[in-house]
């Protein structure tokens, strides 16, 4: 996470497959995914899968106002 507190993304996944942890900012509508070990796999899979390959120019982009292309 971006405080550093989990460590990889299956822990991030993991993370929310508890339903998170509490606290004031927490959004109340998170709740328990109950995910299989394979569900948390695959999941994990697909979202290392959706990162380009000019991991900078995607930050750069993220970080640009407006939208992407301008």
């Amino acid at each position: 996470m971006h405080d550093g507190s989990l460590r990889t993304l299956e822990d991030v996944v993991r993370y929310y497959d508890r339903g998170a942890s509490p606290h004031p900012g927490l959004d109340r509508r998170l709740r328990p995914l109950g995910l299989q070990e394979g569900e948390v796999a695959a999941l994990v899979e697909f979202l290392e899968a959706l990162t380009g390959a000019d991991v900078p120019g995607l930050i750069a982009e993220a970080r640009t106002p407006g939208p992407p292309g301008n």
